[in-house]
């Protein structure tokens, strides 16, 4: 057991006073998170003075479509990003498939490009 780490501290998060683990939506717990992610890209990029890679592990199950698009328009200009979805659709008329964004699928345990 590790007695040490950031994933022991208990942090308080709140949005607009109020308490987030008490009163937020699953939309806001998720927009929360996918904050809390950007900060951390943010942090690590500057620390390491590299840029790294921005893996969003299915993010979007509880967004609407227009915190998707925000999200996947600021993702877009961070350099290498990886995102996972069980549902293809949420990412609608926000990313163009082609040169720089590539889609794949795995089905039964085969991962392919999609055209």
């Amino acid at each position: 057991m590790t007695l040490a780490g950031p994933h022991r501290d208990d942090l308080r998060l709140t949005i607009n006073g109020m308490d987030v683990q008490r009163f937020a939506s699953q939309g806001q717990h998720k927009t929360l998170l996918v904050a809390m992610k950007i900060a951390e890209y943010s942090y690590m990029r500057g620390m390491l003075d590299e840029t790294p890679m921005f893996l969003l592990d299915d993010a979007f199950s509880e967004l609407d479509t227009g915190r998707v698009h925000r999200i996947l328009e600021f993702a877009g200009g961070l350099g290498q990003v990886m995102i996972t979805t069980t549902e293809g659709t949420v990412f609608g008329r926000s990313v163009t498939w082609g040169n720089h964004n590539r889609r794949f699928s795995v089905e039964h345990g085969t991962c392919r490009q999609e055209a």
